[in-house]
């Protein structure tokens, strides 16, 4: 969701790509956790809620008891009915493991309901539809801002009537419904 927004708003306007290792006067560095900190602090912070409270649902109990004179059994000397061995559990850690799983996935929904503005493709993934927003035309610089678009006359390359959508420095327009473009 965080990738599909990231792409969409490189056919808005102008924006600098984002690198491992930032060289230019527009590009900038990538995420810690790989989306935007605004999402990936708090579901980080879930995540580790969520955990430590499914430890804190399900346990290991040893209980050991007690002789008639009140002293504890030594252990070296305990018989089976001396201890038991079992799994506990906490219904209020499993409730509450229970409330911050429906939070993680309301959260999951409320980003997909988020609406894209038209304009670019969606790509996703696609190493396709990537690699061909990538051919960009000559005198593109990958260190400044860049938007993706409609770009010059394409027909000596990709025939007549079909243009070519990339990322460009320069201007680019948005692309017509219904032409082909390659």
């Amino acid at each position: 969701m965080s990738l599909a927004a990231e792409w969409n708003r490189f056919g808005q306007r102008s924006r600098g790509l984002r690198v491992s290792d930032p060289r230019g006067p527009a590009q900038r560095s990538t995420y810690f956790l790989h989306i935007p900190y605004r999402l990936g602090v708090p579901l980080l912070l879930l995540s580790v809620a969520l955990h430590w409270m499914v430890s804190q649902s399900i346990f290991f109990v040893q209980v050991v008891g007690k002789n008639s004179v009140g002293k504890w059994f030594e252990l070296d000397h305990l018989t089976e009915s001396d201890q038991i061995t079992t799994c506990g559990y906490s219904p209020l850690a499993m409730l509450i493991t229970l409330v911050i799983l429906v939070v993680m996935v309301g959260f999951a929904v409320a980003l997909g309901f988020r609406r894209l503005h038209p304009g670019i493709p969606m790509a996703g993934s696609c190493s396709l539809a990537i690699a061909a927003a990538c051919h960009v035309p000559k005198g593109t610089s990958q260190l400044l801002a860049v938007k993706w678009g409609a770009v010059g006359d394409e027909s000596a390359v990709y025939g007549e009537g079909v243009g070519h959508c990339s990322f460009s420095n320069g201007e680019v327009e948005s692309p017509v419904v219904g032409r082909m473009y390659a």
